[in-house]
């Protein structure tokens, strides 16, 4: 199994373990160091077999590092030949790694053969490549589950379940926008995600899916190769796949969507539970914040950070984009790519919605069935509609929407829920979602009446959230209630363009019974200067603070909106002849 050549004096290293491979191993080769950043790991040049990498331990490494490296490759090996991971080469006496001293100290040698391939790092991956990722991801994690634990333990600060670690660097962070980002990010897995780690499934992990050690064979159609399993810890299974997702995100110009690529290809061999799916993002977060922390720390020059970076990459715009998206949408969004329903809430919602009709009180003076309707082409078809909607000249616009009332002849007008609108074209509708997209897709109804038209609750509720936003085109005087009709039902409704002095009597936790006139609608001074009308929207997924819903979203998700925020027509007992025609007759 040997090969001649010369083998590289550059690394101090070089001699020893040039020794020892020749010594233990028989294999004798050009060595250069790898390019994954690990150090003490190089590759062995020889010709006529696949690479071979060896890898140095000193002193301290020696029982952590070949211990349970050693163990997981060995049982890999056994348990999944097929693997793309790492075959453990043992020395000519049929031990796992081999043992010397240099310089007065201990050292160990291991010796793997890995498949040929091209760096994740350097290729351009599509969703196929990333789906591979998530497969051979999964496929390694389901063959570690029996792995005997026993002795074996690791100990590594980059672990997620030690989030704490990256407070303790957050002071080297220069930017105080990214330690405040961390600082929430940190807040909100101790609160939501700490508390579920110790009944999240639990095996050794690979831990280090991250620059260079993730390889791809020429064609990209799969994975070659899985390395460095130095960093092997037991935990939950998620921390593998959040790390993968974190990197496989880095660089993507719609990173959530590459995120669900490697979802898709992980769960399709290892299925997730409901709290692992709950999990999953807040621990992208924190293997974001984490990076970010060690980057910071790499550049205060504090030595051996560079194995605990996800990539070599800035982690900093990715963790702001991140930052920018509330959980529960993004966890909605990997739901609907393993073909879960988006929200858990909306199939209750679903069906209590539709036993409760006949039974839902109206919303206005009278049920709308009374009023004539007319649909209002708000998606830019009519371009002076468009414009008097949000015209900053008060009275020109209030003149030409009582003509336009007079001509088409209704009392009530209909703004369309998901109806696609060209008015949202400003950097605030810019998706975060999707490369290159704006949130034009309307996500409530809007009902157009007069001024200090009173509005009633249609079901009880308890009062979330109310306040005023006093800027152009902003809701103006906005309500937020929480509905749960019956048990094992919850959902929010914001009521938004409303008169601030209708709300101002209420406090947050106040009930509201069925029934009750709780609010009236703003005229344009006081609505974010609207012609008058309400926006409605339902949730099936919590909100704390009504501006943190959005009103718009992105077009081509329109199948996960309509979970998370379903048509309210039913709700408003708007019968389905009204869309059937622009210009609706009294039903």
């Amino acid at each position: 199994m040997s090969d001649t050549a010369t083998s590289s004096p550059l690394h101090p290293l070089t001699g020893i373990v040039t020794e020892l491979l020749e010594r233990h191993f028989g294999l004798i080769g050009t060595l250069r160091l790898c390019d994954s950043g690990s150090r003490n790991c190089f590759l062995i040049g020889s010709s006529g077999h696949p690479p071979y990498i060896a890898r140095l331990f000193e002193e301290a490494e020696i029982r952590s590092g070949t211990g349970l490296q050693t163990a997981v490759l060995l049982h890999l090996n056994a348990a999944g030949p097929e693997l793309p991971v790492p075959k453990l080469i043992k020395t000519l006496s049929g031990a796992s790694f081999a043992e010397g001293t240099h310089e007065g100290r201990s050292v160990a040698l291991s010796v793997t053969m890995c498949n040929a391939g091209r760096p994740y790092t350097k290729i351009a991956a599509d969703s196929e490549v990333r789906y591979n990722l998530g497969t051979c991801l999964g496929a390694i994690n389901r063959a570690l589950v029996s792995f005997p634990i026993g002795r074996h333990s690791n100990e590594i600060i980059w672990d997620i379940r030690k989030a704490g670690c990256s407070r303790e660097h957050m002071s080297t962070m220069a930017d105080a926008s990214d330690r405040m980002i961390a600082g929430q990010l940190l807040d909100f897995y101790d609160l939501e995600v700490a508390p579920r780690l110790p009944h999240l499934h639990q095996s050794v992990l690979h831990s280090g899916v991250k620059d260079w050690n993730a390889t791809v064979i020429e064609d990209g159609s799969a994975i070659a190769n899985l390395s460095d399993f130095g960093d092997a810890i037991y935990g939950p299974r998620m921390v593998d796949l959040a790390g993968a997702m974190a990197y496989a995100m880095m660089n993507e110009r719609s990173p959530m969507m590459a995120a669900c690529d490697v979802l898709k290809g992980y769960h399709a061999v290892a299925p997730l539970d409901e709290d692992e799916i709950a999990c999953l993002f807040p621990m992208i977060a924190i293997r974001l914040c984490f990076s970010l922390a060690m980057t910071a720390v790499s550049s205060a020059n504090i030595e051996n950070t560079s194995r605990q970076l996800l990539s070599q990459e800035d982690p900093r715009g990715l963790l702001k984009q991140c930052a920018r998206i509330k959980p529960e949408v993004a966890t909605a969004l990997f739901r609907r790519a393993i073909d879960l329903p988006a929200s858990p809430g909306f199939p209750a919602f679903n069906d209590w919605l539709s036993r409760s009709k006949g039974t839902l009180l109206p919303s206005f003076r009278m049920s709308p069935v009374n009023y004539t309707k007319h649909v209002l082409p708000l998606d830019g078809s009519d371009p002076d509609l468009s414009f008097a909607s949000s015209d900053t000249d008060h009275a020109r616009a209030e003149a030409y929407w009582r003509g336009y009332m007079r001509e088409h002849a209704f009392e009530m007008g209909i703004g369309l829920w998901h109806e696609r609108r060209n008015i949202y074209r400003g950097e605030m509708f810019r998706s975060i979602l999707l490369d290159d997209m704006f949130r034009d897709l309307h996500l409530g109804i809007d009902i157009f009446l007069d001024a200090l038209e009173p509005l009633y609750v249609p079901f009880s509720g308890v009062v979330v959230d109310h306040g005023y936003g006093p800027e152009p085109l902003d809701y103006g005087g906005v309500i937020l209630l929480r509905h749960a009709p019956e048990p094992g039902v919850e959902f929010y409704s914001l009521w938004g363009h409303l008169d601030p002095d209708s709300i101002s009597g209420w406090n947050v936790g106040d009930e509201v019974a069925a029934g009750t006139l709780f609010a009236r609608l703003g005229d344009r001074p006081v609505n974010g200067g609207w012609l008058p009308h309400l926006h409605f929207q339902l949730s099936t997924i919590r909100y704390d603070k009504a501006t943190e819903m959005p009103g718009v979203g992105e077009a081509p998700l329109a199948e996960l909106w309509a979970e998370l925020y379903p048509d309210p027509a039913e709700v408003l007992l708007l019968p389905p002849e009204t869309f059937q025609s622009a210009g609706s007759p009294k039903a």
